[in-house]
């Protein structure tokens, strides 16, 4: 069954490569003809530099077990050295800081769990060019770890003709009784236009919850008519909390977070679930110090990060 799995994504996607003996593949998706972006470079204390392709977009990614004959940097290795053998023009390749830590990973578009996880603490990075001219590709592999597995996957976008699509004219999504007149979409389509993401202000979660504030902040509703009008983006809506009390503690709870907002975009304001994605990161991406009651408030907020269009 795996060989038939791989035999398919090296005939579907050439750049792919064999994966290594003992793993498992764990999952795939194939999107649609578009415009898709992958990181052609680490995090440079402003952004991570993303090249577009023109194309179909496929995510696949396996495991193994983590033990004496496989390591996260091991894996990272044989598959980087197997890209270079195989003619792929290496870009870059990094590992955890090296990459920009949480500030790559935002970068990403990553199948869910358990089909893929990325520990932060240890990941492995690398791009390649694949083709030449019109037929230019990009290919890039992510390997990192859960407790007991070495992860990784791939993301290859071959280029393909797409057909133009009508521009969409950006919908104002109705406010919440008692909220007042939604703000102006333009704030949040310009961070979002501009870098790929956005802090979506006026969460302002009191310590310890995952309950959405009365009334829900216009950022949500700006959020909403901004992937009303780019109906083939799709989103990951990052939960973050201040550093009081347990590192495990406070992940769990920015998860809650971020899953509170993914449930009133869906539930609420009508984006298809499949859509969004929901993520915790705990404290480990402070926007400010966590010495005082501000800061440890600006801390406890949610982000949304655009994976592709």
């Amino acid at each position: 069954m795996i060989r038939a799995i791989l035999a398919a994504a090296l005939m579907a996607a050439p750049a792919l490569a064999q994966a290594p003996a003992a793993a498992v593949a764990t999952g795939t998706r194939e999107d649609p003809p578009g415009r898709y972006s992958l990181p052609v470079g680490v995090f440079d204390g402003t952004a991570v530099p993303l090249r577009a392709v023109q194309g179909v977009r496929r995510l696949a990614a396996w495991r193994r077990p983590l033990d004496g004959q496989a390591s996260v940097a091991g894996v990272f290795e044989g598959l980087r050295a197997e890209a270079a053998a195989g003619g792929g023009r290496i870009l870059f390749d990094c590992a955890t800081e090296d990459c920009g830590g949480f500030d790559f990973r935002r970068a990403l578009e990553l199948l869910p769990p358990p089909e893929m996880y990325l520990d932060l603490a240890e990941f492995h990075a690398f791009a390649v060019e694949t083709g030449s001219g019109a037929e230019t590709g990009l290919r890039l592999v992510l390997v990192s770890r859960t407790g007991s597995d070495v992860v990784w996957q791939e993301s290859v976008i071959r280029p393909e003709p797409v057909a133009p699509r009508p521009v969409a004219v950006p919908a104002q999504v109705p406010a919440e009784p008692g909220a007042g007149a939604p703000a102006p979409v333009a704030d949040i389509a310009q961070a979002l236009d501009g870098k790929g993401m956005a802090v979506l202000d006026g969460l302002d979660f009191a310590t310890g919850s995952a309950d959405l504030p009365e009334p829900v902040p216009a950022s949500v509703s700006q959020l909403a008519a901004w992937m009303t009008a780019h109906p083939r983006a799709r989103a990951t809506v990052v939960g973050h909390s201040d550093a009081s009390g347990d590192a495990a503690a406070n992940q769990a709870l920015s998860r809650q977070r971020a899953e509170s907002v993914r449930r009133y975009l869906v539930e609420r304001l009508g984006l298809a679930g499949a859509r969004l994605e929901a993520a915790g990161v705990g404290a480990l991406a402070p926007r400010a110090s966590n010495a005082t009651p501000e800061g440890r408030r600006l801390n406890r907020r949610v982000e949304v990060v655009i994976a592709a269009e």
